[in-house]
């Protein structure tokens, strides 16, 4: 299994929010009922800065090569590691100059 690239720096603005996996809904009669359909899992939603145009590559690289393959992702707040898979594509922005921004969104297996 691949990891995420570790050479990018992850902004401080990055979050992880936790999905619950409870799935409720009403019934005819309006009884509120629930379904646990997994355990507790997070969502990344990855924010790196200043990206130069060889860490875009190896972010465009890393994704073309496992868009649909689980990978391990190194969460800097707490030091774990988590599998993973894209939620999405790079969202890709430009600062001054050359240097880039990318937005990741990851969902744990």
């Amino acid at each position: 299994m691949a990891d995420y690239p570790s050479t990018l720096k992850i902004s401080k603005r990055s979050t992880a929010e936790p999905t619950s996996g409870i799935i409720t809904d009403r019934g005819t009669d309006g009884t509120l009922r629930g379904r646990v359909l997994h355990s507790d899992k997070l969502n990344f939603n990855v924010i790196h800065f200043h990206l130069s145009s060889s860490e875009v590559t190896t972010l465009k690289t890393f994704y073309t090569t496992n868009k649909a393959l689980s990978f391990n992702f190194t969460w800097p707040v707490d030091g774990e590691t988590y599998t993973c898979i894209f939620l999405d594509k790079p969202q890709w922005g430009v600062l001054a100059g050359t240097a880039r921004t990318a937005v990741v969104k990851l969902g744990e297996v």
